[in-house]
């Protein structure tokens, strides 16, 4: 029997949308703060998207209104059913609609996002729902139960009425009555045990504009954020600073301006400057691309580009567009968040969040303002997750994944992406099957939603398909390239930028790690070395015969892997530029983590098969800065002895970018760094675009999963599912090592906090809140693996002898392992292991 709820005598004034939040406040903050979020937004049908935004901010929380949910608020209990609010509401919604006209906007589609966007607003979006259940008894909700609560709402209705004509500015409507028959004309779409909600069909049969995806997601997102904002209490607004390029300037000046090199490099800056200006004078194209070598300079290149174009933005538009620079590895973040924030210290004594931002799984959670000001943690996550700042550094997952995936606490964020300058620096870092969505992705915020984006990396890929319609094509304006450049002479560009040969020689036999240690023995030539492996195996084996053997006995020896925690590589990573500057030798061993945005410049280098762009990328850590007139990169292919003589770079890359690379290496023994990126790149990038950026993805049990069709149909958490930026499916293991004092005080803290039964809400905000406190500096000591099975992780677990819980003697708690240093799993130099005498359970 279902219990019926208390009734609350309750004036139209103390409806509550939270513990201490009135609800028509509620409804009208979020209205504003919607509104507010596309003011300056410069889009067409622009009177479309804010009746869509004003339909769903009013009627988002209209269930809230039911005595059941008023119970619930203020901690009585109630019927739990009864207490949703999302169904009602997307219902209300969509009632709603009908009193709008939508010129030249599909109704399916209207009906999809408000339906959808509200049904949603506290949890994760599905596939796009078409149809409604009219009952059941299963937790979800169903017409049903909404028609329930409806009934109690009408208990109310004159307050409700009065609240909705206040809202939506009319006089006399008697909304819940106009409510009352729409729900009517819903229930006679009644087919067996489903209603079917108008128009969705339709719509998902014959859409084919993908810009209907993107401005879903900017109405969800926009109700997301307006929602929690007026939840979290937060006033705040972005502030705008004016910041003049002449900062750059100014922080140049510590650089040696006699230096060759610098000069070079300041020549190229001023080029894509005045190429900037040029365009912003004579087109109103908004994408651009630096095709710049290794070591030119992009980072502050990027930087002067984009405060340049928002300074003519203001000057021009009275707009003042937040700058997001988007890199693909959280170490390179941290490097050039620090180059912003040195910038940014030529001007202001202060660098608060409110300027500049790094955001990341990594990063602090406490949002601190220039004046000093901290702001509480929940007011800050709101803050950070929401990129309220003027300059965002952040991570390609924290881009793309604000655009493709059904994860509410991501997608809030996309609005930011509109009306933006956003960077994209080492875009070859994408997997090329995503190429085309990504492009298609760039097309619509550069065209519709009123961004400009800027791409820099020395290996450009092709974004466009060589037979590409006119209509899907994303062509951009080239502010730097070396084989045109205006600037630079071809002698000039020799001299700089022609910096290494890779020899490929090797790459036709079969090379095994003895016989690679016997060739570099053999090769004296150099007084460091780097060798980059495509495997964790391969590198500790290779490091132990460079430790075991004693031709190598006057160089230091340093080992690279994701087996080490973060805060240790970067030691070894600072270790090694400190012997390059003192001329002390030295041997480095690592996987391909050091292969993007690493500022290390060796003699020479070895590097196993891998596409021919990270072939590059590595390529672009020797002979940095031009010490000498050429360094050698030697690619072979090595394989596992142990499986048949197998290609260790299969286990790691996709077979056709393999193939590829090699009918490109195959044509000739040596190629120089100009004709390796200018020539053949572009052929390989063009080959590779046409092959595999199709959207088209192959699942584990061999189906086809076409990104493009389930992105126009809205089918998110099929996107979620498989758009991955990393491209595996094994299971992960977090591995905390203990390894001085200051860690063993961080796991104490950390199991003291997770040691704590949780009772309230509040008590897990809390939690969450202290934790954030420890939470950088406790990540830095974390190894987080890919498991080649489930299998061997138990396996791994018993062998360690770990027990779930939380006392400090424990050695797993809330799902991470404690590992000592001291332990038989752990190696001083190599890290984590599995045991002796057995290959590694862990990939890269």
């Amino acid at each position: 029997m279902v219990k019926q709820p208390r009734e609350v005598k309750l004036s139209y004034s103390e409806f509550l949308s939270h513990e201490n939040k009135k609800l028509k406040n509620h409804l009208e903050e979020v209205k504003f703060n919607s509104l507010s979020l596309i003011q300056k937004l410069d889009i067409s049908k622009k009177e479309n998207l804010k009746k869509l935004i004003e339909v769903v901010s009013v009627s988002h929380d209209f269930g809230k209104f039911s005595d059941y949910f008023q119970e619930k608020v203020r901690k009585n209990s109630s019927e739990e059913r009864y207490e949703r609010h999302g169904l009602i509401s997307s219902l209300f919604g969509l009632f709603l609609t009908e009193k709008f006209e939508f010129k030249d906007v599909d109704k399916g589609f209207v009906n999809a996002v408000v339906f959808n966007s509200i049904k949603h607003h506290h949890g994760d979006l599905e596939n796009l729902e078409k149809t409604i259940k009219y009952e059941t008894e299963s937790k979800e909700s169903s017409f049903k139960d909404a028609r329930k609560i409806f009934e109690n709402i009408k208990k109310h209705k004159t307050k409700v009425n009065r609240i909705y004509n206040l809202l939506l500015e009319t006089e006399g409507i008697d909304y819940l009555k106009e409510f009352e028959s729409y729900l009517g004309k819903i229930n006679d779409r009644k087919r067996d045990n489903k209603i079917i909600i108008p128009d969705l069909i339709r719509f998902t049969e014959f859409n084919d504009d993908v810009f209907y995806f993107y401005l879903f997601n900017l109405v969800y997102s926009i109700l997301l954020e307006s929602d929690k904002k007026s939840a979290s209490e937060v006033e705040k607004t972005k502030e705008d600073y004016s910041h003049p390029t002449e900062m750059l300037k100014y922080y140049k000046e510590r650089f040696d301006q006699t230096n060759e090199f610098n000069k070079v490099r300041e020549t190229i800056y001023q080029e894509t400057i005045e190429n900037l200006d040029m365009a912003l004078k004579e087109s109103n194209k908004r994408f651009f691309e630096i095709d710049a070598p290794t070591g030119s300079g992009k980072t502050l290149t990027l930087l002067g580009n984009s405060l340049k174009l928002r300074n003519h933005l203001r000057e021009s538009e009275n707009k003042n567009p937040s700058i997001i620079y988007a890199l693909p590895y959280i170490s390179i973040i941290e490097q050039n968040y620090k180059v912003f924030k040195k910038v940014l210290e030529t001007r202001y004594n202060k660098i608060g969040n409110d300027k500049l931002l790094e955001h990341h799984h990594l990063s602090n959670e406490i949002f601190t303002k220039s004046r000093d000001e901290e702001l509480s943690y929940d007011k800050s996550s709101f803050l950070i997750e929401n990129w309220y700042s003027d300059i965002v550094v952040t991570t390609f997952f924290q881009v793309f994944k604000s655009v493709f995936t059904n994860k509410n606490h991501l997608l809030k964020k996309y609005n930011k992406l509109t009306n933006s300058i956003i960077l994209i620096d080492e875009i070859q870092a994408i997997p090329p099957s995503l190429i085309t969505p990504i492009r298609d992705c760039f097309k619509i915020l550069t065209e519709k939603f009123d961004s400009y984006i800027i791409l820099a990396t020395a290996t450009q890929p092709k974004l466009n398909q060589s037979n590409e319609r006119k209509e899907k094509r994303l062509d951009s304006i080239k502010l730097f390239s070396s084989r045109d450049s205006s600037s630079l002479s071809n002698k000039k560009i020799n001299k700089f930028f022609n910096r290494y040969k890779i020899k490929t020689n090797l790459i036709n036999e079969k090379t095994n790690l003895d016989e690679l240690y016997d060739l570099i023995k053999q090769d004296s030539n150099f007084d460091n070395l780097m060798v980059v492996l495509n495997t964790i195996d391969s590198t500790k084996d290779l490091f132990s015969k460079f430790n075991d053997e004693n031709d190598f006995e006057d160089f230091e020896k340093i080992y690279l892997s994701t087996n080490i925690p973060p805060r240790e590589r970067l030691e070894r990573i600072e270790k090694a530029k400190d012997y390059i500057d003192n001329d002390k030798k030295f041997v480095l061993v690592t996987t391909q983590l050091i292969e993007a945005g690493v500022d290390i410049s060796v003699d020479k280098i070895y590097r196993d098969l891998a596409p021919l762009d990270n072939l590059v990328q590595t390529a672009g850590r020797t002979n940095r800065n031009n010490e000498k007139d050429f360094s050698d990169v030697h690619v072979l292919n090595l394989v596992d002895e142990e499986n048949k003589d197998y290609p260790f770079s299969k286990y790691i890359y996709d077979k056709i970018l393999l193939e590829k690379t090699r009918k490109f290496l195959k044509k000739k023994n040596k190629f120089s760094e100009r004709e390796l990126v200018e020539e053949y790149l572009s052929n390989y990038f063009e080959e590779v675009v046409d092959d595999k950026a199709q959207g088209v993805k192959t699942t584990t049990s061999g189906n086809e999963i076409d990104l493009n069709q389930e992105i126009k149909n809205l089918n998110y958490r099929t996107i979620e599912n498989h758009f991955k930026l990393i491209e595996d499916d094994l299971p992960e293991v977090s591995i905390f090592v203990l390894d001085d004092g200051n860690s063993k005080e961080l796991w104490e803290k950390y199991t003291d906090i997770f040691n704590r039964d949780i009772e309230s809400f509040e008590e897990y905000l809390d939690r969450r809140e202290e934790f954030s406190k420890i939470k950088k500096e406790f990540n830095r000591q974390i190894v987080t693996l890919k498991v080649k099975s489930r299998e061997e992780l138990v396996d791994f677990k018993s062998k360690m002898g770990v027990e779930s819980g939380c006392e400090v003697d424990k050695l797993e708690c809330n799902g991470v392992i404690c590992l000592d240093t001291e332990s038989d799993f752990y190696n001083e130099q190599t890290g984590v292991q599995f045991d002796e005498g057995k290959k590694d359970i862990f990939q890269i």
